[in-house]
């Protein structure tokens, strides 16, 4: 007949059962989807609808998605100061720079 010990040893430390679950690290897939759904604009967000207020549920991930907070800060910290219409002639340095994301991605 099959015995299962691990009773027995949550029975002796009524803790043993916490130290194993505390040990489960979460893979780094799990941990990143998490990281990922955090980061969406507008998560939280409702809308007043005849039936009262309810969750806005996005349905077309695929073709346009949503903005990632992170994503955001970085575009908003390290693109948009150097970023000038590639016309411009009064800015070189942001024109060129312009002119040189264009290029990266064509």
């Amino acid at each position: 007949m099959f015995r299962d010990d691990s009773l027995d040893k949550i029975a002796e430390n009524p803790e043993a059962e916490a130290l194993e679950d505390a040990e489960v690290k979460p893979r780094a897939e799990d941990v990143l989807k998490h990281y990922i759904s955090q980061n969406v604009v507008g998560r939280h967000m409702t809308f007043k609808g005849p039936f009262g207020r309810k969750p806005a549920f996005y349905c077309d991930w695929l073709s346009t998605g949503r903005a990632l907070t992170f994503l955001e800060s970085f575009y908003v910290d390290e693109v948009v100061p150097s970023f000038s219409p590639t016309s411009a002639s009064t800015s070189t340095v942001t024109s060129l720079q312009t002119t040189l994301y264009s290029d990266e991605t064509m």
